[in-house]
């Protein structure tokens, strides 16, 4: 048995000495916040020093590309096990518009409508203009179709008709 000197007493005993220890885990919470509309596919929302990785997937808008998750201005992509984040953590999703391309079939017509929208692109679509013609509107087909009066709400690459009737 080794030896084990008490400084306090200044008496020497033999002995074994017991350390006991309590390691305590902490459990620390998760929270998403991302923009109406968004669709957040991750579940996890509590984890420990302890805990498997955590993988966060990518949250989904319509018109919008997913630009990740941050905490301030950090990007987030996991935590490994055994990493100490230091806290709670709270994920910021961050989008950016996507941008489409539109393509106006004019019939030898001038406007002044955009080339390129997007899902935040708001207002009418201007009319075109034709010498000797009157003009009907923008059509989203060559031929019968729907008349389309502005970009709002609609995303993906456009191709949109205008059509005209000579003026008598």
């Amino acid at each position: 048995m080794p030896l084990i000197k008490n400084v306090h007493d200044r008496h020497h005993f033999h002995g074994i000495a017991v350390a006991v220890f309590r390691v305590y885990v902490v459990l620390y919470t998760i929270e998403y916040r991302f923009p109406e509309g968004a669709v957040n596919p991750n579940t996890v929302s509590e984890y420990t020093i302890d805990s498997e990785d955590i993988v966060f997937s990518d949250a989904v808008m319509e018109g919008y590309r997913f630009d990740g998750w941050f905490a301030g201005e950090q990007r987030i992509e996991r935590i490994p096990k055994g990493t100490d984040v230091g806290g709670d953590l709270v994920l910021q999703a961050k989008f950016t518009a996507e941008e489409y391309q539109i393509t106006y079939h004019t019939d030898g017509a001038s406007h002044e409508n955009p080339a390129v929208y997007t899902v935040e692109t708001a207002g009418a679509l201007l009319d075109a203009e034709k010498e000797g013609y009157s003009f009907e509107g923008w059509f989203d087909a060559e031929t019968a179709g729907e008349r389309i009066f502005s970009l709002e709400g609609r995303t993906g690459d456009l191709e949109f008709w205008a059509r005209f009737s000579e003026v008598t």
